[in-house]
């Protein structure tokens, strides 16, 4: 098992000066569980969720990166034909791109 130190007051330099510590210039984030519903599959996909709102000392932002990714939806009457998709399942499923978050950056913007 792991020990690691517990300070209860901030290292310091030799000269008085408060070491730089890395939570101060990165963003925080956690990973959440959604939702999609019933009519989704997977039903549960995960996003990241930024903590904190700036990084850098306060100079910079810390913002979710997205991308776009494809799961199958519930269809009454598909018409599309996706050779991605098994035959027998064409008729009732159909692919539907969602946004998700995978991680937080810090940016300028």
């Amino acid at each position: 098992m792991c020990r690691y130190p517990t300070f209860t007051q901030p290292s310091r330099h030799t000269d008085g000066r408060p070491h730089v510590h890395l939570e101060s210039w990165h963003c925080h984030q956690e990973r959440v569980w959604r939702d999609l519903g019933p009519d989704f599959y997977p039903r549960f996909i995960t996003d990241m969720r930024c903590l904190n709102t700036t990084c850098l000392f306060g100079n910079h932002f810390c913002k979710s990166v997205n991308v776009y990714t494809k799961v199958l939806m519930k269809s009454e009457e598909s018409s599309c034909v996706d050779v991605f998709i098994p035959s027998e399942l064409r008729s009732k499923w159909v692919f539907q791109d969602i946004l998700v978050s995978v991680y937080c950056e810090c940016s300028t913007t």
